[in-house]
């Protein structure tokens, strides 16, 4: 190698140049195009190694249109798209040229950096959010936006977000917060939370009472939950802490209503104080935002760093449907993530996420694997469900969900 061309390429602009194009074949032409530097990547990219190529004019190399008229690189640094002929065929490149300018002014030389057209889309700049989904981020806000309130909230989001919803709400008490499935609820354990909220006086900081699954309460007891909702507000409204309650669905309440799940005066009364995180699937908008999101946060604590998705990998993701929500959305992009080691996520490193098939497969497997744990954790525990819980690092509310989900 030139030993100009080692100088050059230790140049702060030229550092940042293959860092902004990652993957991209970079070579360098002395001032009659000769080349005389051809890197392990543009050998990878268009199958010729560096003694086939140094000391040959780059038009036997890599011709573009340009070779015809008059080597733009002679005349200055030239960025931009380029259709380049190789012994591999013609391909469209996006293409960075730093000239070397000699000491009489002229041309000395340079180096350019090619990388695939279309190749990749860059993963955007974090832009510091503290969670991957800007809905979920959003609704970790407005929660933690209430300070000392507290009234009652209620948390419509997917299975998989309500524990992280539920401590953003529950604050900085040291008091642990106590999970209710509201199928398991009766009038007396309704009556029981109700007086809790009069008498609550925890030196350990206000309680935080969390209600899941209010779409599964029988009927005949909503208006007990709506009159121990009432105890709730009654005592929020008085000086002191005050014991917090939350009740949780799985999908926004206009939702259950119009499936009969609950009363529509039921949602009234929730919505007061609801927090919405629409299922992943329903929010295209907000897919590809997610899947930077993740990728950053993988990057971040990963060997491998990933600058860019490949276009057909993107689509892939964009559209599915993600029965899973964000959950199934993390596993997905963390199996692609550990099955490659360059800065492009591909489509070939991604599991089977197209379609209505890949979901079921991916549902039973998870299916398995959680029903296979939960027997595990419950004869460990000895069929105790807190230590159960405690074990799989899940709350007891979800425990619950998963014995009568898998029949356990």
């Amino acid at each position: 190698m030139s030993a100009w061309v080692s100088e050059f390429l230790r140049q702060t602009d030229v550092i940042e140049a293959l860092s902004s194009m990652p993957g991209g074949a970079v070579f360098a032409v002395d001032a009659d195009n000769v080349v005389v530097y051809w890197s392990a990547s543009a050998e990878r990219e268009f199958g010729q190694k560096a003694e086939e190529v140094v000391g040959h004019h780059c038009a036997h190399t890599v011709r573009c249109a340009t070779c015809l008229t008059g080597c733009v690189m002679t005349r200055g640094a030239c960025d931009g798209t380029v259709d380049l002929h190789s012994p591999r065929g013609s391909a469209r490149y996006e293409r960075r040229l730093i000239p070397r300018i000699d000491e009489n002014g002229g041309f000395g030389g340079g180096i350019e950096i090619l990388r695939p057209a279309g190749e990749g889309i860059a993963v955007p700049a974090d832009q510091a959010s503290r969670h991957a989904d800007p809905v979920v981020a959003h609704a970790l806000d407005q929660l933690e936006a209430r300070g000392s309130h507290r009234a009652p909230v209620h948390v419509a989001a997917p299975h998989a977000l309500h524990d992280l919803l539920v401590r953003a709400a529950h604050g900085r008490s040291a008091a642990a917060p106590s999970f209710h499935p509201a199928a398991e609820l009766d009038v007396s354990g309704l009556r029981a939370l109700a007086d809790r909220a009069r008498t609550d006086d925890s030196v350990h900081g206000p309680a935080t009472v969390v209600v899941e699954g209010v779409e599964s309460l029988p009927a005949s007891l909503e208006s007990r939950l709506i009159a121990t909702l009432d105890a709730f507000y009654e005592r929020a409204m008085l000086r002191g802490p005050a014991p917090l309650l939350v009740t949780t669905s799985a999908l926004p309440l206009d939702r259950h209503v119009a499936r009969g799940q609950i009363s529509a005066a039921l949602a009234r009364v929730l919505e007061v104080g609801a927090v919405t995180v629409p299922p992943l699937g329903e929010r295209q908008e907000d897919i590809e935002t997610t899947v930077w999101g993740v990728l950053r946060r993988l990057a971040a604590h990963g060997r491998r760093k990933v600058t860019s998705v490949e276009k057909p990998a993107l689509a892939r993701l964009l559209a599915h449907d993600w029965p899973g929500d964000i959950t199934e959305l993390k596993a997905v992009l963390a199996r692609a993530y550990h099955a490659g080691s360059g800065p492009t996520l591909l489509a070939s490193e991604l599991p089977a996420v197209d379609g209505a098939r890949a979901a079921r497969e991916l549902d039973v497997a998870t299916a398995r694997e959680q029903a296979d744990s939960l027997r595990e954790a419950l004869r460990e525990a000895d069929g105790n469900a807190t230590r159960a819980a405690e074990a799989l690092g899940i709350s007891r509310s979800t425990l619950w969900r998963w014995r009568r989900k898998y029949g356990v």
